[in-house]
């Protein structure tokens, strides 16, 4: 009976670190250069679940680059302004977003920063 229980925890000992390695090696990365100019702009997010979130909303052609330019520059102002701000978690609002609302960014750079943002507010119950 004790080597049972003693092979018990053993086995779940080596399931939950078998779990934890998929965990630490399944980051999700979405990367988005802007090729329309000689600059080159990334949104670079790195957040478990993203992807898969992102793969069930409406695709970049639903949206105009207007509507996305808009709801961006909204969303990353409330997100700055909620940085230095102590009634924030400042792991959810860790440093601020260095966006210029007049820079000619690629609609792919406005679309996974739209999406990131409804992403975020709705895995975290934020509104912003």
């Amino acid at each position: 009976m004790k080597n049972a229980i003693i092979y018990f925890f053993l086995v779940l000992l080596l399931a939950a670190c078998k779990t934890s390695q998929k965990d630490a090696t399944q980051k999700e990365t979405s990367s988005v250069e802007n090729s329309n100019s000689h600059l080159a702009y990334e949104v670079l997010i790195k957040e478990p679940g993203f992807l898969r979130w992102k793969e069930k909303q409406p695709q970049i052609s639903a949206y105009k680059v207007d509507f996305l330019k808009e709801k961006n520059a909204t969303y990353i102002s409330n997100f700055n302004k909620r940085v230095n701000n102590s009634e924030y978690s400042n792991k959810l609002y860790p440093s601020k977003i260095n966006y210029n609302k007049n820079q000619d960014y690629s609609k792919e750079v406005h679309y996974n920063l739209y999406n990131y943002f409804i992403y975020f507010q709705e895995k975290y119950k934020q509104h912003l």
